[in-house]
């Protein structure tokens, strides 16, 4: 019997190495970081982030992503993957998407 392995998997192209870190494998659909309209840890921090990014044009939605973290305790999984980013010496490609990175940087964050 005769199975193919893919070698380099189809990525997504709105996912980020800082979603990916995260588990978040698909932004919207099926598989993605909110299920069900439920807010998770995961999903808080992503959106935290992203509102940390447009603080200054939207401080209402920044205020609104940093309760939502305390709420959750958000502060404690961001931190870890920092961490991780950090260890996996991806940190400078957070904002990158999947799609983009070279083989051996999609393989230390797979």
């Amino acid at each position: 019997r005769v199975a193919y392995v893919e070698q380099e998997p189809p990525m997504p192209s709105d996912v980020t190495v800082a979603d990916a870190l995260l588990g978040i494998v698909a932004i919207g659909g099926s598989g993605s970081a909110s299920a069900e309209g439920k807010k998770n840890v995961y999903s808080v921090v992503r959106s935290y982030r992203l509102a940390a990014m447009n603080a200054e044009d939207d401080p209402d939605n920044f205020s609104k992503a940093m309760t939502d973290m305390d709420t959750l305790d958000g502060w404690t999984v961001l931190t870890k993957a920092d961490e991780i980013a950090t260890r996996l010496r991806v940190k400078h490609l957070e904002s990158s998407p999947l799609s983009t990175l070279s083989g051996g940087e999609r393989k230390r964050v797979a």
